[in-house]
This record gives C-alpha cells, structure tokens and sequence, in this order.
C-alpha cells in the first residue's frame, strides 16, 4: 500500500540486516538488489502489501514523528516475504538518553525475514 506521506530518511535511523537476510543476499546481487530496492520503498511510504489499517497506523507515526513503528512488508522476486520495520521513528535526541546509550539504540530499521520476529 502507498502513501502520499513520505517518511523522513534520516529518522529511519541505521540500517540492519538479519543473519538470515545477510546470508540470504550474499554473492548475489540480484537478491541485494531486490532487497535495497525495497529498502528504498519503505523510505519513501510504500509500505508493500500491508493491510490498509496497518498503512494508516504507519501513517500516524510518520505524522506525529514520535518514536512509533513502521512496518512494511514486501516479496522478493523469489516470492519471499521480507519485513522492513523501523523502531523509534522520529525521536529526537532530547527524547534519548544519551548518557547511557547511543542513538543507533533509539532509531534502526531492521530488514528480516517473518520468521525470524
């Protein structure tokens, strides 16, 4: 499902693969390519073949940018099902405690297959 929302890069956070996935797309650049083309999907508010009340949850956390979830599903050309989730859309820093941990903490998108949640 798409949206006319489009979601800010920077508060997707760092990006991460599963084992899985890793090894899934290693040598194979076909696979990484499909993977990082829904990547890209996921960054600019296509989040894949999720149900229309799930899209609008993903909607209200890129509209209120307060460290919600976003969640995406897609498959690859193989028809695999990957999930691209974000954890912590949206914080700022004044939200973190820094003292202790780092904002890779707070933000990461994690890119892995369903059953590996």
């Amino acid at each position: 499902m798409t949206t006319s929302i489009k979601p800010n890069k920077k508060s997707l956070g760092t990006l991460a693969f599963s084992q899985k996935v890793n090894e899934y797309q290693l040598f194979n650049s076909t696979r990484e390519l499909d993977i990082r083309s829904k990547v890209m999907l996921h960054a600019s508010g296509n989040w894949g073949d999720l149900a229309p009340e799930d899209a609008e949850t993903n909607n209200q956390v890129v509209n209120n940018s307060n460290g919600g979830r976003i969640h995406s599903v897609y498959k690859l050309q193989d028809n695999k099902t990957i999930w691209i989730i974000t954890s912590g859309y949206g914080l700022t820093k004044a939200d973190m405690d820094l003292t202790q941990f780092s904002e890779q903490d707070y933000c990461n998108t994690v890119v892995l297959f369903p059953e590996e949640y």
